[in-house]
């Protein structure tokens, strides 16, 4: 990576503004120094757009398609998990309480 181009581009982005080209080149910069992929913000449009039309016509994207369950399967999902402690109160009114009590007492 260009760590000086970086840099230029870092302080650039708050003085005069990045061109989109600018912007794209220091997301990549981004991207490479955290070791992950990156998306413009073109090919994310794109990629929304063709979903939208998907669901305008009635498909499913691959997304949606792992996202979606089921209802036996949600309902296995659900029955599964592990439910509240039953030794333990909800919320955090009782420790509340407790914390006051001992300040009270001191």
């Amino acid at each position: 990576m260009d760590q000086a181009r970086f840099e230029q581009l870092k302080k650039k982005r708050f003085e005069t503004g990045l061109s989109d080209e600018e912007a794209n080149e220091l997301g990549r910069l981004f991207a490479e120094q955290k070791g992950g992929g990156y998306e413009s913000a073109e090919e994310f449009q794109t990629e929304e757009r063709k979903e939208e039309a998907a669901a305008l016509s009635g498909e499913r994207s691959d997304k949606e398609a792992d996202l979606r369950m089921d209802p036996e399967a949600m309902k296995a999902a659900a029955e599964g998990r592990a439910g509240p402690s039953v030794d333990r109160g909800g919320g955090t009114i009782g420790v509340m309480a407790q914390e006051s009590e001992e300040v009270e007492e001191e």
